[in-house]
Order: structure tokens, then C-alpha cells, then sequence
């Protein structure tokens, strides 16, 4: 996948507005649309926050919300979009003003009818396929490990977490998709991207994770 072309720091601080007077509507562009409900979430998620928090980077939960909606954008079409996802994420900054000096809040209902896995609050269950399971586990938590590398040592506690787990999965997943003829580089990218966009589906990606560990960590 190519590197997410900005960090999620800079995305996570789309603040609301002073409430002006714009009406929005949300966009039918695939990636409008996604970008425009990752900054509605970032600005939902810093509702109520003193200015000292304002800077800090959000609890890795409502990161993965945010980005939630870049991956759903790459499930629009198949097969799964890496550089759809890579161009959400992109113009999340670009219309985060126009978006947080309106009234970002009218869109809160129409991001969760347009991505109801973002507000998915039913338990997370993993697939059956021992391989699907363990590669949504894999690819997610490898996308979300990139995706927010710029922030630190923010979330080094769930990032220890997470490279344990596909360290103990690395030799599983290889071995299983060898004895499905997928032992070219080309032919395994293809099936990670994939699964990635079924871990997508799946439900909120801090939630997909507690289930991934829960099974494989």
C-alpha cells in the first residue's frame, strides 16, 4: 500500500468550528464522502476537550474510527482500493476547515446510515476460515500500525501488543496461503489487500483488534 500521505496527527486536530451558519450536505463522491464523515469524526471526538488535550493525539479507539471510513471508501469496489484508501486519508486536512465551519453535526446521522460498520456496536466476530481470520488479524493490524507510525509512542503499549500477535502469526499465514499456490509476492499482496477490506467490514478496527487478540495475541 502506498504510505499515507499524512499523518494522523494532523488529521485527528479537524476541530468544530464556531457552529457557522453553512448547511452541509454529504457528498455522493466515494472518497468525498468518506473523507468528509473521518473529519466529522475527528471533530466529534474532540467535542468537550480542554485546549491543553487539543494537541495530544487521540485515544487510538477514536484513530481507528477515523480511519475506518478511508478503509470502507477502498471496500466501494472490488477488488479492495489501497489507493482509494490512501486518497481519503489525503483529503481529510484539505476540507477539514470547510467541513468543522459548518454544521459538522447535521452529518453525524447520515455517516453512520451511509458506514454503518463504523458505528458498529455488536461484538466483532472473526471469520471461520482459520486463514481469513488470521490474515484480516494481520492486515489490519499492519495498516494501522503505518497508518499512525507519525504519532510516537502514543499507542506503544497497543503496538506491542499487535506485533507480537503477527510475529506469532507469520509462519501460520505463510505456510497456509503456499498450500493455496499464492507463494509469489504478487499473488499474496493481492490477498492481503483482500482481507484487509474484510477486516474493514468486520466492525470498528479497535474493536476487530480486541477480537484479534483475544483469539490470536
Amino acid at each position: 500500500m502506498p504510505r499515507l500521505p499524512l499523518t494522523l496527527a494532523t488529521m485527528a486536530l479537524a476541530l468544530p468550528g464556531c457552529g457557522g451558519p453553512k448547511t452541509l450536505a454529504l457528498p455522493t463522491d466515494p472518497v468525498e464522502q468518506a473523507a468528509t464523515c473521518g473529519v466529522v469524526a475527528a471533530a466529534e471526538a474532540r467535542v468537550g476537550q480542554p485546549p491543553a488535550e487539543i494537541a495530544k493525539p487521540l485515544p487510538l479507539p477514536a484513530q481507528g474510527h477515523i480511519l475506518h471510513y478511508a478503509l470502507l471508501a477502498g471496500t466501494a469496489a472490488e477488488p479492495f482500493s489501497r489507493d482509494r484508501v490512501a486518497a481519503v486519508v489525503a483529503r481529510m486536512p484539505q476540507i477539514g476547515d470547510q467541513v468543522t465551519k459548518g454544521k459538522w453535526q447535521t452529518l453525524v446521522p447520515a455517516c453512520a446510515a451511509a458506514y454503518p460498520q463504523a458505528v458498529q456496536t455488536a461484538p466483532v466476530t472473526l471469520p471461520a476460515n482459520p486463514l481469513d481470520a488470521q490474515l484480516s488479524c494481520y492486515t489490519l493490524a499492519a495498516f494501522l500500525d503505518k497508518a499512525l507510525s507519525a504519532q510516537g509512542n502514543s499507542y506503544v503499549a497497543e503496538f506491542a501488543r499487535y506485533d507480537a500477535m503477527r510475529r506469532n502469526l507469520d509462519q501460520r499465514i505463510g505456510a497456509k496461503l503456499a498450500a493455496k499456490g499464492k507463494s509469489s509476492a504478487e499473488s499474496q499482496a493481492d490477498e492481503r489487500s483482500e482481507r484487509l477490506g474484510a477486516a474493514a467490514k468486520l466492525g470498528p478496527p479497535a474493536k476487530v483488534m480486541d477480537a484479534c487478540l483475544a483469539q490470536y495475541g
